[in-house]
């Protein structure tokens, strides 16, 4: 088998604003028209975005306090990352990982970085994501828009990337994504579910906005995603909410029929589900009749839930829970463990380090559901 050949430098292309845009730009991942750029200012180098305006250049740089995007501010040339080939003839790709995991696997990664920065992705951005600037020793980011630029710091650029870079490599390929929330029981018509606002009964609301919110960083990858609520209460409490919002409502005895009536209604008329994103929080034992419920439909299914020692701390069930969670986890990838920073809905629902994303094949999930009878 012949080797890869020695990794090659990056190839930059170097454009004026309003200039023909290059051909193989780098594109920040999920994002449609938005690519890596860079520029120099007093000899500083600072990452920022490009893009395709009808065919020309355009681009916006965070300096200071401001964004910098005309020829009158930028002047000169900038330059925008470019991949011209493969793997098998470049040596290299190119992923984006986490800031904190900037420094993981050294002898397999190279950062792109020019002087003191990097390029950076704010990802989960309210707004939008866009692509800003790093400096990894200060562990400072800006990120220019709206004439301004805008400065993240410390603990704050750890929490950037969360469930979605966590879920997406594992989806790469997929036609559908159903987030499907179980076992949350009655929405609290007082509590606001779009701020994450939740009862202290029952953490209905919170699981609900956590579900919204994946789903809205989910819509530019995966664009016929849909959120199930399978939860008799919920058609009964909150009806109107849930249709106003492009909810889908359903029973457990239900949920594959009008799954498979939801594939069948879109634009497509060969398209299939490939997986599922499976909120359960904490119920696992419905776990297997969940997948036999579904496992025609499915090739892999995502389980975000507790960590078996967790459950059985916590639930009055925890034994039988842990036993189950034990041997799902078993069968599945390795399970990655989620962290959330204080005061977010991620913490709120899953707490701080109580949690794991499972991912599971269809031909393991096969194993699992007939270890359960069924």
């Amino acid at each position: 088998m012949a080797k890869n050949p020695p990794p090659k430098e990056d190839t930059w292309a170097f454009q004026h604003i309003g200039s023909p845009f290059p051909d193989n730009p780098v594109k920040a991942v999920g994002q449609q028209n938005m690519y890596v750029a860079l520029w120099s200012k007093h000899g500083k180098s600072i990452h920022g975005r490009a893009w395709n305006n009808g065919g020309v250049v355009e681009c916006s740089f965070p300096y200071s306090t401001f964004e910098l995007t005309d020829i009158k501010d930028v002047g000169g040339e900038i330059h925008i990352l470019q991949y011209k080939g493969d793997h098998n003839t470049l040596g290299y790709w190119y992923e984006w990982i986490k800031f904190k995991d900037r420094a993981v696997k050294p002898g397999e990664r190279q950062l792109v970085k020019c002087g003191d920065s990097l390029p950076i992705l704010w990802k989960d951005r309210k707004d939008g994501a866009i692509v800003g600037d790093v400096d990894p020793v200060l562990q400072e980011a800006r990120f220019s828009h709206d004439g301004i630029a805008e400065k993240l710091s410390g603990d704050a650029l750890s929490d950037i990337a969360r469930v979605h870079q966590l879920i997406t490599p594992h989806l790469i390929g997929s036609k559908v994504i159903s987030i499907h929330v179980y076992g949350s029981s009655f929405l609290d018509q007082n509590e606001s579910v779009n701020t994450g606002g939740f009862s202290s009964r029952e953490p209905g609301p919170c699981q609900l906005a956590v579900a919204m919110k994946m789903r809205d960083r989910y819509a530019a990858d995966f664009v016929n995603i849909s959120l199930f609520a399978q939860e008799p209460q919920y058609m009964e409490a909150e009806e109107d909410f849930l249709r106003d919002n492009n909810i889908l409502c359903s029973t457990n005895e239900t949920f594959n029929k009008e799954l498979l009536g939801h594939i069948a209604d879109l634009d497509s008329p060969n398209i299939q589900a490939k997986a599922i994103v499976f909120m359960i929080c904490p119920a696992p034992n419905m776990l297997p009749a969940f997948i036999h419920t579904n496992f025609d439909i499915l090739d892999r299914i995502i389980f975000i839930s507790y960590k078996p020692d967790f459950v059985a701390s916590k639930h009055s069930r925890g034994e039988y829970y842990h036993q189950i969670l034990n041997d799902y986890a078993a069968l599945c990838e390795p399970p990655v463990e989620l962290s959330f920073n204080a005061g977010t809905l991620g913490r709120q629902v899953y707490g701080e380090r109580e949690s794991w994303v499972y991912t599971i094949t269809k031909k393991n999930a096969d194993m699992f559901r007939r270890r359960y009878q069924y």
